[in-house]
């Protein structure tokens, strides 16, 4: 008796899908023993070394345990981001639960990721090398290290990845509900570091097509987009309300440190009303241990003025303005934006994880910035092509990542432009955000392609024996 070809069909997918839900669960198991060696290394077996501080502690930290005795309107250095000081706060500040807490977090917001990802593709070797690079990258310690810092990171990057863990959900799925939940989530993302605003933006973007194009979804658009537009309010309300406001210090380290080197970009500023020029020019060859200077000494009240009047404002005429320049300027600090200044503060800390966190590094988070570049232009041109092998019904999936990918370089642009320092801790966010992209983007070109070779030998065989 011959067995028909779609029950032998149906017998080979139920024999995948038993084994991919094996793979499922060996793989949260290997997953959580990794992250759990590293938090019981990190915040006791480290202890027992007087010379390895177990607790990484930047400028803001200090901050953010004082912002923690009070709410975060209460406080001055809580309002930029106030996800993290509630953190603390709801940890009585105790230092070992919040980084367990924040681990927890990062664990269930990659391990999310890496299963939503994983469902969009077909082929159980495809699905298997998603879940291993997404959580060998999760694992890196370009990014595990942030784990054990007391600040905001973190935190952020978990958001992050479980809004766009629920995005990839909603966009296989297509119910409501998981669009409020990533409305919900990318909220959160924006409270916990105000630079996540970008992501508000582009949810309330997405919200406003889907409500225009879709009438049955309107309710739940609008409700979408309400819920990113009250999560960027309140964030910005919040920053106003700081003494000076949030973005004071970073705009006055711009005009410092990228201005005033350059006679013809500093008359721009003098042009509209910018004081003591020569004064704020002598403050650039030590400003990172003279800065509190220009933020206290009276003698440069009058800048100080101007800046808060008048600062954003010109720079922002400045930067559009000089968009070559800005660009150039952008392309030249690549490597520190993408990947480099990440591992030193690890190893500077001494919180690097060890040897296997370092081999799952090299396979996932790979080391040139040219290389990224160039992997992000090719993405963006396979998912903008729809010949590429894309199926009819991949069309939200596809939308979701060349927003995805798009975003996350709007996002570094952006925080390159709007601080001098620190700018890999700023762009951390976007730049694991580009990278979790590429990864998701290539992997499901390579099932699709797989898919329709597959289906194309198919097709010749069956119209050789055809004409045989």
């Amino acid at each position: 008796m011959t067995v028909p070809p779609d029950v032998n069909q149906d017998v080979t997918q139920d024999r995948e899908s038993t084994r991919y839900r094996k793979i499922v669960i060996g793989s949260a198991v290997i997953y959580t023993l990794l992250l759990s060696a590293y938090v019981v290394a990190i915040l006791w077996i480290d202890t027992a070394r007087v010379d390895a501080p177990h607790f990484v502690r930047g400028p803001d930290s200090l901050g953010y345990e004082a912002a923690a005795r009070n709410w975060p309107w209460e406080s001055q250095a809580a309002r930029a981001a106030p996800i993290f000081p509630l953190l603390l706060r709801f940890a009585f500040n105790n230092l070992r639960a919040v980084v367990l807490l924040q681990t927890m977090a990062w664990g269930f917001a990659w391990f999310w990721l890496a299963r939503a990802a994983s469902m969009c593709v077909s082929r159980l070797p495809i699905r298997v090398a998603i879940l291993a690079v997404l959580l060998s990258l999760s694992l890196s310690p370009e990014l595990l290290t942030w784990n054990s810092a007391i600040g905001s990171e973190a935190i952020s990057v978990s958001l992050v990845i479980a809004t766009f863990a629920c995005t990839i959900t909603a966009s296989r799925i297509r119910s409501p509900r998981w669009w409020v939940l990533t409305a919900s989530l990318g909220a959160l993302a924006t409270l916990a570091r105000d630079t996540n605003a970008i992501l508000g933006v582009v949810l309330i973007a997405a919200a406003i097509v889907v409500g225009v194009r879709k009438v049955e979804f309107r309710r739940i658009a609008a409700a979408c987009a309400l819920i990113s537009m009250s999560a960027i309010l309140v964030s910005s309300a919040l920053s106003s309300m700081a003494e000076p406001p949030r973005w004071f210090y970073p705009l006055q380290e711009n005009i410092v440190v990228r201005i005033t080197p350059r006679a013809d970009f500093v008359k721009f500023f003098t042009d509209r009303g910018m004081p003591q020029a020569q004064e704020v020019s002598e403050m650039r060859e030590n400003y990172f241990l003279t800065h509190l200077e220009m933020r206290e000494n009276p003698r440069f009240a009058p800048f100080r003025q101007w800046l808060r009047d008048n600062g954003p404002r010109v720079y922002g005429e400045f930067v559009l303005t000089h968009l070559p320049w800005q660009t150039e300027l952008f392309v030249s600090f690549r490597e520190e934006l993408l990947l480099e200044s990440v591992v030193p503060f690890g190893k500077i800390v001494d919180s690097n994880p060890g040897v296997i966190y370092r081999a799952l590094g090299r396979l996932s988070f790979w080391h040139s910035a040219n290389g990224v570049i160039a992997w992000a232009a090719l993405a963006l041109l396979v998912l903008s092509v729809g010949r590429f092998g894309w199926r009819r019904e991949d069309r939200l999936v596809r939308g979701v990542l060349l927003v995805g990918i798009t975003t996350a370089i709007v996002h570094i642009y952006a925080s390159f432009a709007a601080d001098a320092f620190e700018i890999d801790r700023h762009a951390f966010s976007a730049t694991v955000q580009l990278r979790v992209m590429l990864w998701i983007t290539t992997l499901i070109m390579i099932d699709r392609w797989v898919v329709r070779l597959r289906l194309s030998r198919a097709s010749s065989s069956e119209a050789s024996n055809q004409r045989a």
